[in-house]
């Protein structure tokens, strides 16, 4: 049985760190394809290179965006499983010390922070993240609905939220917007 159990750990280690190394990769190409894009945007020939790969400007960071979003919700659920096994491992003063720094420095905007960069070269980017801000700031600023109003957002990111009355992810109540719960994970991982 404890073989089994240690194999289970090291399995789960493994994991974790291929997880840890895919999301470095995937930032190293994010950063790589950010430099191609902006060296394109300065050349001459950039209508002609439109022309010939103008989809693949389009596709290449929205695809990076998702497999980088499926990577940190992997690595997520491993941390989340695996934080019993390492609190069970230390010693009670470093599992104080460790609770005690997450307590009162918890992780800063990491809604935000997550979209931030994924969204930006995408052709609808703009429009996500500045849902996803709103969102986030509604959620860090303690509030439990999140209220969107049209002063809130610009009058395309309203009409963005209001495309989606039919598939739930959003109330229209007249005067204000409220996300759901579904559409504020669906908004935030997407």
């Amino acid at each position: 049985m404890r073989n089994k159990r240690a194999s289970s750990q090291a399995s789960w280690s493994i994991l974790a760190g291929s997880v840890a190394d895919a999301r470095v990769e995937a930032y190293k190409l994010r950063i790589a394809v950010n430099q191609m894009v902006d060296a394109l945007r300065e050349s001459p020939a950039i209508e002609e290179v439109h022309r010939l790969c103008g989809d693949s400007f389009l596709t290449i960071p929205d695809t990076l965006a998702n497999i980088e979003r499926n990577l940190d919700k992997t690595n997520y659920a491993l941390i989340t499983m695996g934080a019993d096994f390492y609190r069970q491992r230390l010693p009670h003063s470093d599992r104080e010390t460790v609770d005690i720094a997450a307590k009162f420095n918890p992780a800063p905007e990491a809604a935000r922070n997550i979209n931030s960069e994924v969204r930006v070269a995408g052709a609808s980017g703009a429009v996500y993240m500045e849902i996803s801000d709103a969102i986030s700031e509604a959620l860090e600023s303690g509030q439990r609905v999140v209220k969107i109003t049209r002063s809130q957002v610009t009058p395309l990111v309203y009409d963005v939220l209001l495309s989606h009355v039919e598939d739930g992810l959003v109330v229209d109540f007249g005067r204000y917007l409220q996300i759901t719960q579904k559409g504020i994970e669906a908004f935030l991982l997407s």
